[in-house]
């Protein structure tokens, strides 16, 4: 009999293309959870959804394994209009040695890459296809990241 309080809502995170460090560590800890080996994360003290999931990538990965080969790592935008051209170029990229890490940018997934190319996870560099979250801030649409949304990338350029 499944009660209200069983149930335990996981961020992916990243989109669902490949495998990478955050991917992996998110189904492992899902894993866990679903048999009972670990305890559901604490609940967050914000009602900020991008806070939550900055603060579960931080409880899943240490900062140093989060930091580990980050010269190897990429950060890409993607949504449906991009898709196609991800896609494309994944493979590329997965084959001269990146780890390519893709977010599904709908408000939150945008802002949560942002940040996590402001701690330094993202080295290798940062594909950003999709910036309709900025559009969506300017021009009010459905998933505005805000006015910062593209201002952790100017430190890589």
């Amino acid at each position: 009999n499944i009660q209200h309080n069983d149930i335990e809502i996981i961020p992916s995170i990243v989109d669902i293309i490949g495998i990478n460090i955050i991917l992996k560590s998110v189904i492992n800890y899902t894993v866990q959870l679903m048999t009972n080996q670990t305890s559901p994360i604490h609940e967050s003290t914000s009602d900020c959804p991008i806070e939550y999931c900055l603060n579960f990538v931080d409880s899943l990965l240490p900062r140093r394994q989060a930091c580990c080969a980050a010269s190897r790592r990429i950060a890409v935008s993607m949504l449906g209009t991009t898709t196609q051209c991800v896609e494309y170029c994944y493979p590329t990229l997965e084959g001269a040695g990146y780890e390519v890490i893709v977010f599904h940018v709908v408000g939150g997934g945008g802002s949560v890459m942002a940040e996590l190319v402001e701690r330094g996870m993202f080295q290798g560099g940062v594909i950003d296809l999709t910036i309709s979250e900025l559009l969506d801030h300017l021009c009010g649409g459905l998933f505005p990241a805000g006015k910062e949304r593209l201002e952790h990338f100017v430190v890589l350029v």
